[in-house]
């Protein structure tokens, strides 16, 4: 029974987490949108 802890099953849930790290990224695209408007004008 000690074998079956759920202390092990804890680190399992790690797999959970780095998921929301590409969620991050997302929200950092918008805020290189304004930097890209700068380019806009540039090319014309």
């Amino acid at each position: 029974l000690p074998d079956y802890v759920p202390g092990p099953e804890e680190p399992e849930q790690a797999p959970p987490s780095p998921v929301c790290i590409p969620y991050v990224p997302k929200p950092v695209y918008p805020e290189y949108i304004p930097p890209e408007d700068d380019v806009f004008p540039a090319e014309e």
